[in-house]
């Protein structure tokens, strides 16, 4: 936070005396948060906030650059980057929500941005810093592609009327034999498309010219305790205030960018492709 603070005020090009007085606080208190020896209130938060607002300070670049400044790369390790809600409690284990992109497992992604947009909202976000070492673990890599579509489409309960095909007992045979899934990360702001491809309403080229558009990065699932004992966590830190409020506007206009997006590449591929339907009864 101190570096953050001293950054916002640098890009305003304010000495600590005029920053304490746009805050409508004391040099003092300006100069304590830049050493580290206090931390705003989320009054004072709040104000910084609106600083970065009426200024035109986008702080999420620095914040990005410095989370990754951290970040060394080890021999053999991954460096990924999980939100929590809450916090991890205990070890790290390969749970999740019932229906997700790779099944049930503990999700990372390579792109920091993603965690922190997804966990602004909530009430006591957590960011994760993780090494992963992949040796020895049987690991499935996804393409964007309609292999990963339809892997998701298993896990996510929409071959649930297929069960007795080649391409179900395909993908249960594969998540079944892996300890770690790695593929392109559909963000929860671009399910508008998945649920249409599988509801029917657009094409495979539609699905996939969609998410291939916005990148969030890629996503490593870690399906097996195996694979969860090779993860270690780096750095742990509960969101400010201050960046929970830059991570939600970065969230809404993210999803705005998507939205406008993918009505254009759904528009331009509406009779390009197939049908989910039709891709299943061809198997």
């Amino acid at each position: 936070m101190k570096d953050l603070i001293r950054y916002i005020r640098e890009y305003c090009g304010y000495s600590q005396e005029q920053f304490a007085k746009v805050l409508n606080t004391s040099f003092s208190t300006v100069n304590r948060w830049e050493n580290g020896h206090t931390t705003p209130t989320s009054l004072a938060q709040n104000q910084l906030y609106q600083v970065c607002k009426d200024m035109d300070v986008d702080i999420t670049e620095y914040i990005l650059g410095e989370i990754q400044k951290q970040s060394i790369n080890l021999k053999k390790e991954i460096t990924l980057y999980h939100g929590s809600n809450g916090g991890i409690k205990g070890k790290i284990i390969p749970k999740s929500r019932s229906v997700c992109d790779f099944g049930c497992g503990f999700y990372m992604g390579t792109n920091p941005m993603q965690p922190l947009t997804l966990i602004a909202a909530s009430e006591s976000p957590v960011f994760y810093s993780l090494k992963m070492n992949t040796s020895g673990l049987k690991i499935k890599k996804f393409d964007m592609d309609i292999e990963w579509a339809l892997a998701i489409a298993y896990n996510r309960g929409y071959m649930d009327d297929y069960k007795d095909s080649d391409i179900y007992k395909k993908y249960k045979k594969i998540f079944d034999a892996s300890d770690l899934a790695v593929g392109p990360i559909a963000d929860d702001k671009m399910f508008s498309v998945m649920r249409d491809f599988f509801n029917l309403r657009i094409t495979d080229a539609a699905l996939i010219n969609s998410l291939s558009a916005l990148d969030y990065g890629m996503q490593y699932v870690a399906l097996t305790e195996k694979a969860c004992k090779q993860i270690k966590v780096e750095t742990e830190k509960e969101i400010p205030l201050l960046e929970k409020m830059v991570w939600q506007d970065k969230a809404g206009f993210n999803r705005e960018e998507a939205e406008i997006e993918t009505g254009r590449i759904t528009m331009k591929y509406r009779r390009v492709g197939k049908y989910f339907d039709e891709i299943m009864d061809e198997i």
